[in-house]
């Protein structure tokens, strides 16, 4: 079984005083440490035991600049087979364009391995949410993701 995550960097703002930056539209994030999202962090869990018990291999993609491989770095060190970052380039990055580009790249994985799987997305974001529907249509794959309380596709 050949498994994508979809995996993000987010800063971690727990018990930090957050500052609005001179724009007044965005929080100050010069000072913000960042870490990947807990529910990809599930996500690379559950690939990995999926990759265990079916065999496959399991792959993460992120989308972002040259900070954000640290967030692939840890997915390799979880298990994780392969890493793939996208450089967004100048791209607005709203859910629309984000699931475009991630469709694409999951369609030359599919021709390259016959993917199968693709998990996660950022579960408790309401835009992930979109996001993930948007992927399954432009993408033509199955998306999964689990809770606690079992499992669904979409």
């Amino acid at each position: 079984m050949n498994i994508i995550v979809c995996v993000k960097r987010v800063p971690l703002t727990q018990e930090v005083d957050l500052e609005i930056d001179a724009s007044k539209r965005n929080v100050r994030s010069d000072m913000l440490a960042y870490v990947m999202n807990e529910w990809d962090n599930y996500a690379i869990e559950e690939a990995i035991l999926l990759k265990e018990k079916l065999e496959g291999t399991v792959t993460a993609v992120t989308i972002g600049g040259e900070d954000d491989e640290e967030v692939l770095r840890r997915c390799l060190a979880m298990g994780a087979d392969k890493a793939i970052r996208i450089d967004p380039g100048s791209h607005e990055l709203d859910a629309f364009t984000i699931s475009r580009i991630l469709a694409e790249v999951i369609k030359g994985l599919e021709d390259d391995a016959g993917l199968e799987l693709v998990v996660g997305l950022g579960l408790p974001c309401l835009h992930q949410l979109c996001e993930r529907g948007k992927l399954a249509r432009v993408a033509g794959v199955w998306t999964h993701f689990s809770v606690n309380t079992g499992h669904a596709l979409i």
